[in-house]
């Protein structure tokens, strides 16, 4: 716990009665399934939501090798086999399904949670295992795919604009462009230019 507090913020609540737990909230057609992290298997209702009290173990976040996505491992205890029901009256309505993981600050006194939620992982569930004591899943999140979502870029002594795109941006009556930096200056618009004139280009082999 306190992945996602300050060291003042987890000072204070050490010296206090106040203690932080982890919330998992999933999405379901039926509504939000709110799990909250506490030694106990009641069930706690706070601000007319109805929150799951289980045992939760929950991962570092971690990022596969090729860089494009992050996942979170959690582990709940499934005393009461919610989850267990729900895959067995429903069939797979988990996979894929929005998991939000965040901390709260929570008044062990009272069952009153203290502040927002801050937030620590935000993804989809996959990899769902369940067993007859617990419910293990992870929460992965896509990372931008940059090679598809990016534009190439060629490091060319030549723009690599096709002229007159919005890029270009040359609006001029001119109609023809060889993509050279001479050309480009000769009709002053040298400050959209899309080449690298620094770049060394490879003497030709004979």
């Amino acid at each position: 716990m306190g992945k996602g507090l300050t060291a003042s913020q987890k000072t204070e609540i050490a010296k206090s009665a106040l203690k932080t737990r982890t919330l998992i909230t999933i999405s379901l057609d039926s509504g939000p399934f709110r799990i909250l992290a506490n030694d106990s298997s009641a069930s706690i209702v706070i601000n007319s939501n109805t929150y799951y009290a289980r045992m939760v173990q929950a991962s570092d976040i971690e990022t596969s090798l090729d860089g494009t996505t992050d996942s979170m491992s959690i582990s709940v205890s499934d005393i009461a086999q919610e989850f267990s029901a729900l895959v067995a009256n429903n069939g797979d309505v988990l996979t894929n399904r929005g998991c939000k993981v965040e901390e709260v600050i929570f008044d062990g006194n009272t069952t009153t949670i203290i502040g927002d939620p801050i937030l620590l992982f935000d993804g989809k569930i996959n990899k769902i295992q369940l067993t007859a004591k617990t419910f293990v899943f992870t929460v992965e999140r896509i990372l931008n795919n940059y090679s598809s979502l990016s534009p190439n870029m060629i490091f060319d002594v030549n723009c690599q604009w096709r002229f007159k795109d919005s890029r270009c941006t040359y609006s001029g009556a001119e109609t023809k462009c060889d993509k050279t930096l001479t050309r480009c200056k000769a009709l002053s618009n040298v400050t959209n230019f899309g080449g690298y004139p620094s770049v060394v280009l490879p003497t030709p082999t004979k």
